[in-house]
This record gives structure tokens, C-alpha cells and sequence, in this order.
């Protein structure tokens, strides 16, 4: 709910894991504060780990991001979060094969029910065996009861997978990624520099370079009949519809639930704004005539209590203290404790 990065440490035996809490986002871009605030604390601090936390219930839209984080090249350990609500509505992850897929370790959980978090510190721990040879020091978590068949799906699987945006973008995303200096993330960069992404771009030193780098940007943008950004999110996510097609079993009828039938009432074409105002007609009404009495109960106790404190003075006697207790701490608190009985 912030656009700010919380830091924390978590102690599990001998393991001490400083965790750094990013803002939520769907993605990368530069087009909120959210998502500059958590990609630029990714590129500048260089993570040891980053558990990408995503909603299993919703696996198409929360996997956007992770290609984006396999894209920087940063160890990624992919928390699939809320496997609870995903199995109330039928849908059945193939974890194993989804961590092949992807090449990184996955590992389910309920976060509001605590499942899970052995298993998260356990992958992040052998991430970082696994990277560096050397025991962690630190994690990261990015926001998007565990199987037994998943849990075999935390050891760490070499290889991260990449969207491959066929072979005109791909050959542009090479030539751009030669002109970059080398680091883990140049190929991210090659893919923002052909978005047009006004951030990284500013970050491109040599002027040559950047020249270079915006003739093949725009030589890309001139064959294609979408902007650049559009045409490489609409790849990612059809790399994503396959991948979820692969590991994702949906039921074949959907479960009609309780709210679905309250829709069709509630959300008629017809019958939807008669019912929307007959309910805001009834609710206000029942607001105020249940209040009322409530209202002038409050009323008339401040009224006494005021009177009470008003007869401690002589009849016509002017005081401070008198115009304090009864004009500004009576009058004013009851002047709005007097509309609670209307909030509640």
C-alpha cells in the first residue's frame, strides 16, 4: 500500500535473511511510482534473491511480472501464493513441471495461514547454495496448505526460461544488447530500450550509443503495426497463455456460487438500477430513522452535562475555564460524537 521499500530480518535457525519488502506491482515499466520505486531498488541494490510472490488463483496476469525478473538475470525463488483459493475453484497447478518450465524453484503457499513458509526460506537458502556457494545473507520480496507433489519442485532448477519475441525483435534486442556495457541485466535493458522506456534510455551514457540504439529501436517500430511496448506485452503474454496452458488445469463448468446468483438479480439490465436505487433509498432511510433517537440521546446528555458544568459558575460570571470546558471540549466533542449513531 506504499510506494516505499520496507526492510525486515527473519532468523531461522542458523540462517539470518534480510528481507527488503517492495511495493506490489504487476510489472516493470516506468509507468507508476510503484514499479520505478521496485525496479530501480532491484538494479541499484542487486538482490540475492528475489521471492516473486504471485496469485495462484490468477496465474496469467502475476506471471507478467516474473518474466520481467527472469529477464534481469536476478536468482528468482516463485511463491505461488493463495493455492487455497485456486484449489476452492477448481484449478490444479502442476508445480514440478511449471519450475522446469521456468527454471527456477517454486513453492506453494497460504500466506494468511502461515503454509509454506519452511519451504520459502528452504529455497531461498539453496538459491543461494546453489549461486554462490556460500550461505545467504540476504532476500528480497516482491509482490505478486503446500502440495506434496510441489514440494520436490523447491530445489533450485538451472536455466531461467526467457520469452523469445521471434527472430527480427530478437536479432534488434542482440544488436542493442552489443552497445551495452556487460552485466547480468543487459539483455532487460535491450528489451526497455526497444520499448522506448524514457527512464532507461536516460541511463544510456555515450551519446553514440544512445543514437545507435534509438535508429534500431525505431527501424523495429517502423515494420510493426503496434508500438513497440504493446507488441513485446502482447509476446509475453502469450508466452505466458502457452506456459499456462501447459501447467494449469482448469474445471471443464464453472461453479456457480452465491454471489453469481445475487449478479443476475443485482446487475439486471433492467431490473439492476430500480434495485440499485430502491436499496439506497431504504439504506439512508434506516440510517437516519434508527439514528434519530440514538442522535438525540447524545444531544441532550452533552446538553445536561454542559448545564451541569455551566451551574459550578455564579448566574452571568464569564471564565475562561467556563468558556474552555463547556463551548470547547463539551461543545465541540459532542458536536460530533452526536453523527456517530449515523456512521455506525
Amino acid at each position: 500500500v506504499t510506494v516505499e521499500w520496507k526492510q525486515g530480518t527473519h532468523k531461522r535457525g542458523n540462517l539470518e535473511l534480510d528481507l527488503f519488502d517492495l511495493p506490489g506491482t504487476y510489472s516493470l515499466t516506468a509507468f507508476s511510482e510503484e514499479e520505478l520505486v521496485a525496479r530501480d531498488f532491484l538494479l541499484g541494490s542487486k538482490p540475492d534473491v528475489v521471492i516473486d510472490v504471485v496469485d495462484a488463483s490468477n496465474l496469467e496476469r502475476n506471471l507478467y511480472l516474473t518474466t520481467e525478473l527472469l529477464e534481469i538475470g536476478v536468482p528468482v525463488v516463485l511463491v505461488l501464493n493463495m493455492t487455497d483459493t485456486a484449489r476452492s475453484r477448481g484449478l490444479h497447478i502442476d508445480v514440478p513441471r511449471l519450475a522446469a518450465k521456468l527454471g527456477v524453484p517454486v513453492v506453494p503457499a497460504v500466506g494468511n495461514r502461515g503454509e509454506g513458509m519452511d519451504e520459502i526460506v528452504e529455497a531461498v537458502n539453496q538459491v543461494m547454495v546453489s549461486v554462490s556457494n556460500v550461505p545467504p545473507t540476504a532476500g528480497i520480496c516482491l509482490e505478486s496448505s503446500p502440495d506434496p507433489a510441489g514440494l520436490a519442485a523447491v530445489h533450485p532448477v538451472r536455466g531461467h526460461a526467457m520469452v523469445n519475441y521471434g527472430p527480427e525483435i530478437e536479432r534488434t534486442i542482440g544488436e542493442i544488447e552489443d552497445l551495452l556495457p556487460a552485466s547480468d541485466s543487459s539483455r532487460w535493458q535491450a528489451v526497455k530500450l526497444v520499448e522506448n522506456d524514457p527512464k532507461v534510455i536516460e541511463g544510456v551514457a555515450e551519446p553514440g550509443a544512445r543514437e545507435a540504439i534509438g535508429g534500431l529501436a525505431a527501424g523495429l517500430a517502423a515494420d510493426s503495426n503496434d508500438e513497440p511496448d504493446i507488441l513485446l506485452a502482447r509476446l509475453r503474454y502469450e508466452f505466458i497463455g502457452e506456459l499456462c496452458r501447459d501447467i494449469l488445469t482448469s474445471p471443464t463448468t464453472r461453479k456457480v456460487t452465491l454471489s453469481d446468483r445475487l449478479d443476475r438479480v443485482a446487475m439486471h439490465p433492467i431490473l439492476g438500477v430500480p434495485i440499485f436505487l430502491g436499496l439506497m433509498y431504504v439504506v439512508f432511510t434506516l440510517t437516519f430513522s434508527l439514528g434519530a433517537p440514538l442522535m438525540d440521546l447524545i444531544d441532550n446528555g452533552f446538553g445536561l452535562l454542559a448545564e451541569t458544568i455551566t451551574g459550578m459558575w455564579p448566574v452571568g460570571a464569564e471564565s475562561p475555564l467556563k468558556s474552555l470546558l463547556v463551548d470547547g471540549v463539551i461543545g465541540g466533542v459532542g458536536g460530533v460524537l452526536v453523527f456517530l449513531p449515523n456512521i455506525v
